[in-house]
C-alpha cells in the first residue's frame, strides 16, 4: 500500500515484483499499485519456471498469462491418467499446435510405450521434435507429417503402430478465416474426423478423444458449426468397441493466434489495442488447464459424452486487455483501445451448453458432463453424404444451408441482425493495422 509513496520518496525508476507465488488476484492488486506509482515494473519468474528451464535466471517476465485469467487456475488430479496410459501406444493429431504440443509434453510423463506426433505443418513438427528431444528420452516418440483426412496414410500409421489411444486436436479453428474458407473447414474438420474415426475403428483403437469448442453451442460461424457436427458424429455414430468422448474448450489464453499474443504484439509495436466490442465476452482457460481437461476426460468420460471445464464467469475481452496494458508497464494514455466492430460470424457472448442439454457433475469436481438430443446415425449419415457432395462443387451458401439442416441452431451471417457497435476512433495507419489483425485475432485454440 505504501509503494506509490516510496517510489516518489526514493525516486525509484523500476520495480521488480519478486513474489512468484502471488495469486492472479494478488498480482492484479500489486500491479495496480505499481501503475499508480508511475515507475516501470516487471516480475521475476517463479522457481518452477527456472527448474523447468522455461526461463533463465537472467530473464524477467513482463506478463504471466495466469495474471489475466480473472480467477484462480484450476488444478486437476491426474494420477488416474497414469494407469490408463502407461505402456499404451498413443497418437496425437495436431501435435505441433499449442494444445497438441503441450499435450505431447505432458503425455511423456505417463510413460506410454510409443508416442506418435502427427501434424500437417512440417516446420512446426520439426520444432516440436527439437523441444521434445530431452523430455522424451524414456519414451519412443515419433514425428509424422500427415493429413488426418488421408485415410490411406493414417491407416498405415495407426495400423503399423497398433495405436491404442487417439487424442484428436487437429482442426481449422480461426473463425474469420474459416468464414471465407467454408469448403476447407468442412473437409478438414468434419470429414477429417470421419476418416480418422473409421480408420481408428478398423485398426482396433480402444479410445478416441476429440477437442471441440464452446463455439459449437448455438453457432454463428462455420468453424463452430463444423465442431457441432463433429460432436454429433462422435455421439451418434454406430457404436463400436472404441470409446469416443468430446471435450468443449473455451478460448485458450496464450495459444497460437489467440487474442492475448495478438494484443501483446499490438501493445509492443503499435501502441494500440483493438477489441471488436466493449461488451464482448469469452470463457477463458490456460493451456495447462486445457491439457488437464483433455487428460481428465480420458479417464472420466463415458461413450458419446461431451465434457466441459468449469471456467467461472465469462470475461469481457476488454478487461484482460486493460490488465495486459498495465502488466506491460503502460497506461491507457500510452496505449489506446480501439473498438472495431464485430466481424462476420462473431458472437457477443459464447455459451457452454445448449438449453436442451443436461449438464451434470463428474467424479472430478471441476469437470461437467453433458448430453442432449442426438440425430439418429442413419439420418446423420445421409446428411453427411449430401454435405460431402457439396464440399467443392457447391457454393458457400449451399454448404451453409446444408450445415443448418444438420444443426438447426446454426444462424449464419445473412440471417443475423446487425449489432450496433461504437465507431472506432481512427488513428493514422489504423486501416492497414486492422487488415493485418483481422487475419489473426479471434482464434479459438
Amino acid at each position: 500500500d505504501g509503494l506509490p509513496k516510496l517510489v516518489r520518496m526514493l525516486a525509484v525508476e523500476e520495480v521488480l515484483i519478486a513474489i512468484p507465488s502471488a495469486t492472479g488476484r494478488q498480482m492484479r492488486r500489486i500491479t495496480a499499485l505499481c501503475e499508480q506509482s508511475g515507475a516501470r515494473f516487471r516480475t521475476i519468474p517463479g522457481m518452477a519456471d527456472l527448474i523447468n528451464g522455461t526461463v533463465t535466471i537472467e530473464q524477467l517476465r513482463d506478463v504471466n498469462i495466469e495474471d489475466l485469467l480473472g480467477r484462480e487456475p484450476i488444478h486437476l488430479d491426474l494420477d488416474p491418467v497414469r494407469q490408463q496410459l502407461t505402456d499404451k501406444v498413443v497418437l496425437v493429431t495436431g501435435a505441433a499446435g499449442s494444445i497438441g504440443s503441450e499435450l505431447c509434453a505432458q503425455l511423456v510423463h505417463y510413460k506410454p510405450r510409443r508416442l506418435l506426433c502427427v501434424d500437417q505443418d512440417e516446420s512446426a513438427l520439426f520444432f516440436l521434435e527439437q523441444k521434445m528431444i530431452h523430455s522424451a528420452v524414456h519414451v519412443k516418440s515419433e514425428y509424422w507429417v500427415a493429413d488426418v483426412a488421408d485415410r490411406q496414410r493414417m491407416r498405415s500409421l495407426i495400423g503399423n503402430a497398433a495405436v491404442d489411444c487417439i487424442f484428436h486436436t487437429a482442426a481449422y479453428k480461426h473463425v474469420p478465416m474459416m468464414e471465407t474458407n467454408t469448403s476447407e473447414a468442412v473437409r478438414n474438420n468434419i470429414f477429417g474426423l470421419m476418416a480418422l474415426i473409421d480408420v481408428a475403428e478398423q485398426c482396433g483403437c480402444s479410445d478416441f478423444l476429440m477437442i471441440s469448442s464452446d463455439k459449437a453451442v448455438n453457432p454463428t460461424n462455420v468453424m463452430g458449426c463444423t465442431k457441432r457436427v463433429c460432436e454429433l458424429i462422435m455421439a451418434a455414430k454406430s457404436n463400436s468397441k472404441m470409446l469416443r468422448v468430446s471435450v468443449r474448450f473455451g478460448n485458450v489464453l496464450g495459444s497460437q493466434g489467440s487474442v492475448i499474443p495478438v494484443l501483446q504484439e499490438q501493445i509492443r509495436k503499435q501502441r494500440l489495442v483493438t477489441v471488436t466490442h466493449p461488451d464482448i465476452t469469452r470463457f477463458f482457460m490456460t493451456i495447462p488447464e486445457a491439457v488437464s481437461l483433455v487428460l481428465q476426460a480420458f479417464t472420466v468420460g463415458k461413450h458419446g459424452e461431451i465434457l466441459v471445464l468449469e471456467m467461472g464467469q465469462p470475461m469481457r475481452i476488454v478487461d484482460p486487455a486493460r490488465t495486459l496494458i498495465r502488466l506491460c508497464g503502460k497506461t491507457e494514455d500510452d496505449v489506446e483501445i480501439v473498438y472495431t466492430g464485430l466481424r462476420k460470424g462473431e458472437k457477443l457472448h459464447e455459451e457452454l451448453f445448449y438449453a436442451s442439454e443436461n449438464a451434470s457433475r463428474t467424479e472430478c469436481d471441476k469437470v461437467m458432463r453433458t448430453s442432449g438430443k442426438l440425430i439418429s446415425w442413419p439420418v446423420l449419415q445421409e446428411h453427411l453424404r449430401e454435405l460431402d457432395g457439396l464440399v467443392y462443387p457447391g457454393t458457400d451458401s449451399m454448404i451453409r444451408k446444408k450445415l443448418k439442416e444438420i444443426v438447426p441452431e446454426y444462424v449464419y451471417f445473412e440471417e443475423s441482425m446487425p449489432v450496433e457497435v461504437p465507431v472506432a476512433a481512427r488513428v493514422p495507419g489504423q486501416e492497414s493495422i486492422l487488415r493485418i489483425i483481422a487475419a489473426t485475432a479471434g482464434a479459438n485454440d
